[in-house]
């Protein structure tokens, strides 16, 4: 394609296309001026009347602001440039964990390196561990479940570095757009009983997800493949091989992570990512080095995807930091309030302190910080998405099932339905 103005940003190439979104590879100038690297996810023309899927995306952007951990990919903004709504997010050039089990589609997929595959998943299920532990300045749990956790939102770069993507199904207390018992949200072969059923659900539903993902990239054999809740009700009743009737050489230690987190009883499953961290950071440290399995895995990126994508020469991937804030932004008070809650504080000495100028070094906040929200944001939304300009009224655009909605490209983040149909924006 040829580039392409979009607002603030120029439209490099088209990562991949879903049923509701598009993602390109962009460019644009930071803060300080200098060009660099981002992905835009934009919706279709269909879906930028649909207030459901407005809103949806508008919680992605808003919650995602706030969550600041390496192994999540950053949201940069969330905006319109005329009638079309985007966000703006961290480039991650490489792909996803879909992509190294199944190279070109191939099924069965190859089962991963044993050491390899741990590292993966040791960073994602920090990832939901940092998630799920969120909580607001007087304490309150915030109660973030991502509800998607699958190969294809688990993205890898070219050096090695693990993302958890797509917030867009996650429900939080902080979301405007809540979902209710009996709507059923996700990927259908990585649910377990109860959000299969539509039942209530809380945390563990992503651990019996990771533990499927882990299975898969052990094993290339997916233990679900359903395509319809019915299929997945049944196949749950089924029982599932532990991954060494797969493949032989995995130890005893493994399957017994991988059944813990699949256990169709939440009861007996782990009762938190802190405990499936724990094990799985025990049975990493057996088998080598975060630094060695890094460059062991990018090694691996690069043999199955080539060449860079960025084929114009490289440039730098933009950061939270020095991301601009578009013109177009419909969450500029969030983004402000996000990177002064980040910003760094001046010692008792420092020349900040004092009246003296000093340069802002950005850097991350301790664990415990980043698990609290900005100080004034205690959950209260009554003011977002309020105001959002929609386009005239016109019929919104029927949205099709989140099994329709993986987009056929790699290196992105999907954009996945399944609204809840009773939700919308307030009115403009």
């Amino acid at each position: 394609m040829k580039p392409e103005r979009f607002g603030n940003y120029m439209l490099v190439r088209r990562l991949g296309k879903g049923g509701m979104a598009e993602v390109f590879l962009a460019r644009a100038q930071s803060a300080v001026g200098f060009e660099k690297l981002l992905a835009i996810k934009r919706l279709l023309p269909p879906y930028n009347v649909d207030k459901q899927i407005i809103s949806m995306l508008a919680d992605e952007a808003r919650l995602s602001v706030w969550l600041n951990h390496p192994n999540i990919v950053q949201v940069l903004d969330f905006g319109r440039v005329g009638s079309t709504y985007f966000i703006a997010m961290e480039y991650v050039d490489g792909c996803d964990l879909c992509d190294l089990i199944r190279p070109d589609g191939q099924t069965p997929g190859r089962p991963l390196p044993l050491a390899t595959t741990l590292y993966v998943m040791l960073q994602v299920a920090e990832a939901l561990d940092y998630a799920h532990s969120r909580r607001n300045r007087r304490g309150e749990a915030l109660g973030i479940i991502h509800r998607d956790v699958s190969p294809h939102n688990v993205l890898i770069s070219r050096e090695g570095q693990v993302k958890l993507a797509d917030f867009g199904l996650a429900r939080a207390s902080i979301s405007v757009h809540q979902s209710h018992a009996g709507v059923v949200r996700g990927k259908f072969s990585y649910m377990p009983r109860e959000q299969a059923r539509g039942a209530e659900i809380d945390a563990r539903i992503d651990l019996f997800a990771a533990g499927v993902t882990l299975y898969e990239a052990l094993t290339g054999v997916k233990p679900y493949t359903s395509t319809t809740l019915a299929q997945q009700l049944y196949q749950l009743e089924q029982p599932i091989p532990p991954p060494s009737a797969h493949q032989p050489s995995i130890p005893e230690e493994i399957d017994d992570i991988v059944m813990q987190a699949m256990s169709p009883d939440p009861e007996t499953r782990y009762a938190s990512a802190e405990d499936l961290v724990r094990d799985l950071r025990d049975a990493f440290s057996k088998l080598g080095t975060m630094s060695q399995e890094a460059g062991e895995l990018a090694q691996l990126v690069r043999s199955t995807v080539g060449s860079s994508s960025y084929v114009q020469g490289p440039l730098p991937v933009m950061s939270f930091a020095d991301a601009p804030i578009s013109d177009g932004s419909l969450i500029s008070e969030d983004l402000r309030a996000a990177r002064e809650a980040r910003a760094p504080r001046p010692a008792a000495n420092d020349p900040a302190e004092l009246g003296g100028p000093t340069e802002a070094v950005p850097k991350l906040a301790s664990t415990e910080e980043q698990k609290q929200l900005d100080p004034d944001d205690e959950g209260d939304t009554s003011q977002f998405p309020d105001g959002i300009p929609l386009p005239p009224s016109q019929p919104s655009a029927p949205s099709a099932s989140p099994e329709e909605e993986e987009f056929d490209g790699r290196r992105t983040v999907a954009l996945v339905s399944g609204a809840d149909p009773a939700a919308s924006l307030p009115p403009a």
